[in-house]
């Protein structure tokens, strides 16, 4: 069996897919009011790996609000390893609101399959920041979901 991810990694197994060895969920809620990255509180899972060839399914769902109809909003998804002290950006994506209203809708959502090649403790955490792509300008937003990693080994 082969599972097949939208940046072109897959999962093949030859037979049954392996089995799910730890799984983390951890919901947010937040007002995002910079252009930078914001960290939010309780916005990450941490997990350790049980085997170095252990591979992750992270995924976010988010759902919020633009404090006006003309702004975007960014996310990205980082891989903390507890022992080195390293951080690695394993993905970004963005979302755009401009409905011509206020409060518009702002949907984030992301799969990603991460192998990250260590027994070191690891936290999976989600950020995000408001954006001025196009002109729009910003808005702060409210950012609020959850995010889960899955270990199949």
């Amino acid at each position: 069996m082969t599972i097949h991810f939208g940046d072109s990694t897959s999962i093949s197994s030859g037979g049954a897919l392996g089995k799910v060895a730890n799984m983390s969920t951890s919901q947010f809620g937040a007002t995002i009011s910079s252009s930078s990255y914001q960290a939010i509180s309780g916005h990450s899972v941490t997990l350790t790996p049980s085997s170095s060839s252990s591979k992750f399914l992270v995924m976010i769902e988010s759902a919020g609000t633009q404090e006006n109809g003309a702004s975007n909003s960014g996310f990205r998804i980082t891989r903390y390893k507890h022992t080195s002290a390293t951080t690695t950006e394993i993905h970004t994506g963005n979302a755009y609101a401009n409905p011509g209203g206020i409060r518009s809708l702002v949907p984030m959502f992301s799969n990603v399959f991460d192998q990250p090649n260590t027994t070191e403790q690891l936290t999976y955490a989600v950020d995000f920041q408001k954006q001025n792509s196009g002109g729009l300008g910003t808005a702060n937003f409210g950012a609020y979901g959850s995010i889960t990693a899955i270990e199949i080994t």
